[in-house]
């Protein structure tokens, strides 16, 4: 997932968590809520390696969607969590990226 986040300062912030993303996926419309969990620091060994921001995520279903069994799990409040990091060289705009 990418998406702009603008953030206050430079680098990441706890205010790119503070998303609503509205999302229809071709069936079924759907928001997906960010908030602030924490800080954190991430390492692979290939790839990004430094600080994230780790948003909790929770699934509000609107229209379209049926009665499926991970539907329910998630409207249910489960907790999930989403670690954003910078793109590179696109920090200046405020993308971020999933790496969770």
């Amino acid at each position: 997932m990418l998406f702009s986040a603008t953030a206050a300062g430079e680098g990441l912030h706890r205010d790119v968590c503070r998303h609503t993303l509205p999302i229809f996926d071709g069936q079924q419309r759907y928001d997906l809520k960010l908030a602030f969990k924490r800080m954190d620091k991430v390492t692979a060994e290939k790839g990004y390696a430094g600080p994230v921001v780790v948003c909790s995520v929770s699934y509000e279903p609107i229209a379209g969607h049926r009665p499926y069994p991970l539907i329910k799990y998630l409207s249910e409040g489960r907790e999930i969590e989403m670690a954003l990091a910078p793109v590179a060289g696109h920090a200046a705009a405020g993308a971020v990226q999933n790496v969770g």
